[in-house]
């Protein structure tokens, strides 16, 4: 769980970095700054339910005889579609707003 912190903090680093020296003048260039901070963010969050629903596919493919486990995989597996869909769907707005306001 530690590792998995410092990834996300230097990662995200930049963009706190970036933020603090930018002072937006307009709206469309505040909301291009939260606009980048998201689709940073979106990346990220998709990676981890993938890894989520392939966990769901090893434990249910692990624990085949066992009827308790085979469901808690199950569910796994859903949720982890479940936010992959989400997170393409919020993606694809975000991709919206770019194109509405920032450009």
């Amino acid at each position: 769980m530690n590792f998995f912190i410092k990834t996300l903090i230097l990662y995200f680093a930049p963009v706190f970095v970036f933020a603090a020296t930018l002072r937006p003048r307009n709206f469309p260039e505040l909301v291009g700054v939260f606009v980048n901070i998201i689709s940073l963010a979106i990346p990220v969050i998709i990676s981890v339910a993938f890894l989520g629903f392939f966990w769901g596919i090893a434990q249910f493919i692990l624990n085949s005889g066992n009827g308790k486990d085979v469901e808690g995989a199950k569910d796994t597996m859903l949720w982890g579609v479940i936010i992959i869909f989400v997170m393409f769907s919020v993606w694809g707005i975000i991709r919206i707003l770019q194109s509405t306001f920032v450009y």
